[in-house]
């Protein structure tokens, strides 16, 4: 399922829809645990690995 949401972000990202690529990166964070959670946590840092820096919910770490 991971991949199917990055070829459906890739592809959005292609054609200008930054705003629905973002979305999907949303609607993995809302999947997550709650975020005062250890579980909440990993989850989040899960997702973010994967976007950070090409979205605005997962900067990129110095």
């Amino acid at each position: 399922m991971d991949e199917l949401v990055q070829i459906r972000r890739e592809d959005r990202l292609k054609q200008g829809d930054h705003a629905g690529a973002s979305q999907d990166v949303q609607s993995l964070l809302r999947a997550c645990p709650k975020a005062n959670t250890t579980r909440g946590v990993a989850c989040r840092q899960k997702v973010c690995a994967r976007f950070a820096g090409t979205d605005p919910a997962c900067p990129a770490l110095p």
